[in-house]
């Protein structure tokens, strides 16, 4: 009988020992999960902040239109007569020398005018 009460209280050791491991491993793994876990919420806000920065460069941006023949926004013609025109805004001018010179405030105040008025 003294050796199953020693069988036993073995046996209960070793059972204890087991439970006591698989608690351990199970407190390890919840841990592993955690962090895996939080490392993929940290990768999808930095995915989520990327996506904001994009639509906000993209609202900034406009609307881009194809620059292919006919998407010109001015006319520039030269000869038989002077003639520049916006075909956004229908202002035309027939001062090509100062528009090739740079002195476009008037086109820019056309464009503000017909922004507005949409």
């Amino acid at each position: 009988m003294i050796w199953l009460a020693s069988i036993i209280k073995t046996t209960i050791k070793t059972t204890i020992n087991i439970i006591e491991n698989i608690q351990s491993l199970h407190i390890e793994t919840v841990g592993k999960d955690i962090e895996e876990i939080t490392k993929k919420i940290d990768n999808m806000k930095q995915d989520l902040e990327i996506e904001k920065k994009q639509q906000k460069i993209k609202e900034m941006k406009g609307e881009q239109l194809d620059n292919g023949w006919g998407s010109q926004i001015r006319s520039y013609v030269f000869h038989p007569y002077n003639l520049v025109k916006d075909a956004r805004t229908g202002h035309e001018t027939s001062q090509v020398t100062q528009i090739m010179d740079g002195n476009i405030d008037e086109f820019i105040y056309a464009y503000l005018r017909w922004e507005l008025s949409q």
